[in-house]
């Protein structure tokens, strides 16, 4: 059976990167169905998609429609704290091993997980591959992790094949995470440099990660496979000042140096506050490099990243610009 003769569903279409799933879909690839929560799709027709909760197994009977291959990209990221553990366990976790047990049962050929770097935790590491251990920090990664096993053990226990995408840091139109933040710091003038900006991050366009995973959707597979999927590494001082000049607003020049904003984030990790221990997170993430291997993805598929770290960031701005966001 060759790739565009499968049969595809794609969970979280209507988030961010299942909704660039559908729009990238190969042209040849006819048999494609989506689901998530909402009662309709902004991405492909009623007729082909199924709303469906997938932290409740009795809503997935049926789902499957002899689908060979399965792209899950349905997940919980960027909730607040509040609400955070509880509803990452309930999606990420419960939600995950329901969708994978289903898919098994139903005869699916390949499951395809979407996962994350946050698994890693903070190496130390220059560069980090998919021979590092992971050491998961914060209750977004620990269940972005626990998915994983859970995927895991039951592509173990049934024979399923499974592969495991751990993407970079994801940007591009539609973008609810972290660079999205940063455009709004930029765009409200509030930004102020912690360090140089010498340190480097691994980001990656949304358009690729869809090109990534129908690479790998369109190919047949057998056992179990994780791999990084990642653009090369830009320093954050370019990021922000590609972001800045899209604004039209001057290079950021105001800041702290390193060894202070270390300095501060131990000093506040001292008192007795969740937020001071939040604000000392984050402090270290932005110093750190954030670097992540992609080139055993590259050599298994082929695959090399199109999308251009200054045509993707222009692009993000332009679509932040329509938001009209204050």
């Amino acid at each position: 059976m060759s790739g565009s003769d499968r049969s595809y569903l794609i969970t979280g279409v209507n988030g961010f990167i299942g909704s660039h799933v559908v729009l990238q879909k190969p042209k040849d690839v006819t048999f494609i169905w989506g689901t998530d929560k909402g009662p309709h799709c902004q991405v492909m027709s009623d007729n082909r998609y199924t709303s469906a909760d997938i932290t409740k197994s009795e809503e997935l009977t049926g789902l499957f429609r002899e689908v060979d291959v399965v792209v899950h990209a349905a997940g919980k990221a960027h909730v607040p704290n509040s609400l955070g553990k509880d509803l990452f366990d309930r999606v990420n976790v419960t939600g995950t091993a329901n969708l994978v047990k289903a898919a098994a049962q139903a005869g699916v050929k390949h499951f395809i997980l979407v996962s994350s770097v946050a698994v890693y935790g903070r190496t130390g590491a220059v560069s980090v591959d998919e021979t590092c251990p992971c050491h998961p920090k914060g209750e977004y990664a620990q269940s972005k992790y626990e998915a994983e096993l859970a995927a895991i053990r039951i592509a173990e226990s049934t024979g399923m094949a499974l592969t495991i995408l751990r993407l970079a840091t994801a940007y591009g139109n539609g973008d609810p995470g972290n660079v999205y933040r940063l455009l709004r710091t930029i765009q409200l003038g509030r930004f102020f440099w912690l360090g140089k900006g010498d340190n480097l991050k691994s980001l990656i366009h949304v358009e690729d990660i869809a090109r990534a995973i129908w690479a790998v959707s369109l190919r047949s597979a057998t056992g179990i496979h994780i791999f990084n999927v990642s653009s090369p590494p830009s320093f954050m001082r370019d990021v922000v000042n590609i972001i800045s000049e899209n604004f039209g607003r001057r290079k950021p020049c105001v800041g702290i140096p390193s060894f202070f904003a270390r300095l501060i984030a131990k000093g506040v990790s001292l008192l007795p506050n969740p937020f001071m221990f939040q604000l000392k997170e984050l402090i270290q993430k932005w110093l750190s490099h954030d670097v992540y291997d992609g080139s055993q993805f590259e050599r298994t598929y082929g695959f090399i990243p199109k999308v251009k770290l200054t045509v993707g960031l222009r692009r993000e701005v332009a679509w932040f610009r329509r938001l009209k966001i204050r």
